[in-house]
């Protein structure tokens, strides 16, 4: 396997970036830090006008099949540069910022982080089988009575009442379409967040958000709910996957029978990489039978491969920063290796004299680690 530090063209394309007739040429390029993978990193944007120097910017994300999109966002019949891509992961998150020409210079006039962070909304479970969702002055119901009574037992109570084991949350943008309507000459951007239920492959519904850049700042122009049945979410995330009945729990559906679900502690809801580190992600956070379980991945963000994941001690803090459990683990079963630029799921247990929930603030739960790797 070859890992790579030269610069590459990712994509091209062609626009009248600088005036309404300049035909500019665009060319995105990166590193492709491993040729058996698609991330791409280290990536500048360039625009090549005709009659002037290059201009270039680097942009903020890494991830996987980046491409170029070109078009008119703000209505000034000159295009905008969108880059776009994926950063991987069961979530699907998906990349998004667009760069204006402006004095001599490429500006950022929007990314998906940026957008996440000012149309922030909240999900929650509700008694009777309810999820209510708010959207700042945009609030949603999802009622969940039709979904299989299984389903239903791993949230609510006999009474109907909520269990606070889980807490359904809004995901960061999967996908940002730019759109045209027939009677505009302009783009639009249609972007989703999914809402999530249980476990990651259980979509709730879908967040809908019409938006524009017309003159450079981006305007919501219609918010809404899609609502996806119990199937046709599955099939949304497992398209393959049979329709036949099960009698495991939704959770045990979307993991191995290695992967305790049951009485959940915390559930990850966003994450933080280190380039040249080898990343833990956590998933989840479960407690069984005085054993507490943490699912979660090693990324291998290094050039080379690991073979062998020793020593590696972790500690976990509640949200004051109070020690709830810490252990070395003489080794971790990545089962393998992991190459450059791949996850392996992994499980880490500790048990009964090795950590204490009690009286633990379990909402931001925190950790640190070391390892030796080979």
């Amino acid at each position: 396997m070859a890992n790579n530090t030269e610069k590459v063209i990712i994509d091209s394309a062609s626009g009248n970036i600088i005036d309404e007739h300049s035909k500019d040429n665009v060319i995105l390029v990166g590193v492709h830090p491993s040729t058996d993978s698609a991330y791409t990193d280290n990536i500048q944007l360039i625009l090549n006008p005709k009659s002037d120097s290059p201009i270039s910017i680097d942009v903020n994300y890494g991830g996987y099949n980046m491409q170029l999109f070109i078009g008119d966002f703000t209505g000034d019949n000159k295009s905008e540069i969108m880059v776009r891509g994926g950063f991987g992961g069961s979530g699907g998150f998906e990349i998004g910022v667009i760069y204006k020409y402006e004095n001599n210079t490429l500006i950022e006039i929007f990314n998906q982080d940026k957008f996440a962070k000012d149309n922030s909304c909240v999900a929650k479970y509700v008694n009777n089988y309810k999820v209510h969702v708010n959207c700042g002055n945009k609030k949603y119901s999802i009622d969940l009575s039709s979904r299989p009574k299984q389903y239903l037992n791993e949230i609510y109570s006999s009474d109907s009442s909520v269990k606070p084991y889980y807490e359904p949350y809004v995901d960061a943008p999967s996908a940002i379409y730019p759109i045209k309507q027939v009677y505009n000459n302009f783009y639009d951007l249609l972007i989703q967040q999914r809402i999530v239920g249980i476990a990651n492959a259980d979509t709730l519904g879908i967040i809908q958000t019409l938006g524009s850049l017309e003159n450079t700042k981006f305007e919501i122009l219609s918010k809404g709910l899609l609502f996806l049945s119990y199937l046709d979410a599955q099939d949304r995330k497992n398209p393959k996957k049979s329709k036949t009945k099960s009698n495991n729990t939704l959770r045990d559906k979307y993991a191995t029978s290695t992967f305790p679900t049951r009485n959940e502690v915390f559930y990850g809801k966003e994450f933080n990489i280190e380039k040249d580190n080898l990343d833990l992600i956590v998933n989840s956070i479960n407690e069984d039978n005085n054993t507490l379980y943490i699912d979660a991945y090693l990324i291998n963000l290094k050039n080379n491969p690991i073979s062998q994941v020793n020593n590696f001690k972790m500690e976990l803090r509640d949200n004051s920063g109070r020690l709830l459990a810490q252990k070395t683990f003489d080794n971790v079963d990545i089962q393998g290796s992991i190459r450059p630029y791949e996850g392996k799921r992994i499980l880490l247990t500790f048990f009964k004299d090795e950590y204490s929930l009690f009286n633990v603030d379990t909402n931001n739960i925190t950790w640190n680690y070391t390892y030796n790797i080979r």
